[in-house]
């Protein structure tokens, strides 16, 4: 799949980069939101990884922007963020993303996070996907019990060298 990732920093996109090659998938890479928007203009892509904070316009700008231009193609949106509580989880979701990953995460939670998007989009590419909008509510009740459940874990689960990404935000 067609992956555009948008982050003002160098390490995390060499970081993301490379793992979509590694699980089979073409990266295009934005050093900020615009250059993402003017690749998004341009280029056909299914799902933008997208950091929130980030010079130009912010992921959440680039989320709104592709949600009020992008009615012709569907771009599934996952911001990346340290932003954790849920104001900005609800503006994140209003402005149009998909889904909130929220900064260090696992690179298994990316991946799983990424075959799910697929799934969505291949259902929708199908005829059997669900207006976006119809699907906001969902999506906030299932990251919010995520949450839940991993901050009611978090103490159990002990997370192997390299398995996180480091913290810009």
């Amino acid at each position: 799949m067609r992956i555009l990732v948008a982050d003002d920093a160098g390490d995390q996109r060499e970081i993301i980069e490379r793992l979509l090659d590694q699980w089979g998938h073409e990266a295009l890479v934005a050093r900020d939101g615009l250059e993402a928007w003017e690749i998004l203009r341009h280029e056909p892509v299914r799902l933008v990884l997208s950091d929130w904070m980030m010079p130009g316009i912010d992921g959440v700008e680039l989320c709104r922007r592709i949600r009020a231009h992008g009615a012709d193609r569907r771009a599934y949106v996952i911001l990346l963020t340290g932003r954790d509580n849920e104001e900005d989880l609800i503006t994140a979701l209003e402005a149009g993303a998909d889904d909130v990953l929220t900064k260090p995460f696992r690179f298994e939670e990316l991946a799983a996070r990424l075959r799910a998007a697929e799934s969505v989009l291949d259902q929708e590419a199908d005829g059997r996907g669900v207006a976006a909008d119809l699907n906001a509510p969902v999506r906030l009740a299932a990251k919010l019990d995520a949450e839940i459940s991993a901050s009611a874990n978090e103490s159990a689960i002990q997370q192997g060298p390299g398995l996180s990404g480091p913290r810009t935000d």
